[in-house]
């Protein structure tokens, strides 16, 4: 039996049993992996994660767009960063919970959708309040297709290796967005970012039909399901899937706790500054074309500092060496 999502279920073969054409599986050699393998379904993971969350990329952009063409003060548009910010951080943390037991095509199509559409009515809001509407529920598409791509590109064989290889591309695409938006901004008007952005995520659309049709540990274990009982070597199988399933979602207090508290300072640090980044250069007086090589080129130096920790985790398999060397240098 060949299954069309991203893990692989080999039956060698089936006996019948009885007159009552039951069947009993021979299954002591299948193989069942829990892991998305196909690339396809990889790339369109890591495209959705990624540029789905176009917005936060250019949200320095964003920030002084709204300042000089929506007549908002720096005050009013950091604000307006902060509800996306928000949003992305509640789409990720309320669908962490759900992905599992959701179709993933459906929620994907859903994410790319409610991005799409704040982009587009942000323009034409009305008063400040319809305005952190629609940059919140642009952050909580972003923050679900956050969640969509980290539960899928961890359930690949080599997460690290796969993680950080989707980081440094993510770091080329922001370099992208933020040497383009400054200039696109410029020339064609806070209208056409926004409706860019809109336009971008409906493209995005398109690959959602090559996604895995729900998590492959869930897909894998229905279909063992309806195979017919498991032998013994199958069921040690699932049962070690399980227990580690269980260890990822109750870990211990102490490393589950420091986990998401590093998270948590990192991003408000890096956040809090990166929403006002370009208006720190414009109250230097720099020309936009000179902000927008220094925002991509900060992006590039990201990318860089991305492949360094692939190669020293994949090098000396140790995630201490990396971490603390960027504590270090921050």
């Amino acid at each position: 039996m060949t299954l069309s999502t991203d893990y692989r279920c080999k039956k060698n073969g089936t006996k019948r049993r009885g007159a009552d054409g039951n069947r009993e599986s021979a299954m002591d050699n299948r193989k069942i992996d829990y892991f998305i393998t196909k690339p396809m379904e990889i790339v369109s993971l890591a495209a959705l994660g990624t540029i789905g969350n176009l917005a936060a990329f250019a949200l320095p952009v964003i920030v002084g767009g709204l300042v000089d063409h929506m007549a908002l003060d720096t005050r009013q548009a950091g604000f307006l960063g902060t509800a996306e910010m928000i949003g992305l951080g509640l789409g990720a943390m309320l669908f962490s919970g759900v992905i599992l037991k959701v179709s993933w095509r459906k929620f994907a199509l859903a994410a790319v959708l409610v991005i799409a559409a704040a982009n587009m009515a942000t323009p034409f809001a009305n008063g400040l309040v319809t305005l952190y509407g629609a940059r919140l529920l642009s952050g909580l598409g972003g923050g679900m297709l956050l969640a969509l791509g980290a539960a899928g590109l961890s359930s690949t064989r080599t997460p690290e290796r796969v993680i950080g290889s989707v980081a440094i591309a993510s770091m080329l695409f922001a370099a992208v967005v933020l040497y383009g938006f400054p200039l696109l901004l410029k020339q064609a008007g806070i209208t056409a970012m926004f409706f860019t952005i809109a336009g971008i995520n409906l493209a995005l659309s398109m690959l959602v039909a090559t996604l895995p049709r729900k998590s492959p540990y869930i897909a894998a274990l229905e279909a063992s399901d309806a195979a017919g009982p498991p032998s013994a070597t199958i069921g040690a199988t699932q049962a070690k899937a399980q227990a580690a399933t269980a260890a990822i979602e109750r870990p211990g207090l102490l490393i589950g706790g420091s986990t998401l508290s590093g998270i948590f300072l990192f991003f408000t640090g890096a956040m809090a500054f990166w929403v006002y980044i370009e208006r720190v250069g414009v109250a230097a007086a720099f020309a936009t074309e000179h902000i927008a090589r220094v925002l991509g080129l900060s992006q590039i130096f990201g990318a860089l500092g991305a492949l360094m920790a692939v190669l020293i985790a994949t090098r000396l398999g140790n995630r201490l060496v990396p971490m603390g060397f960027c504590i270090v240098l921050a």
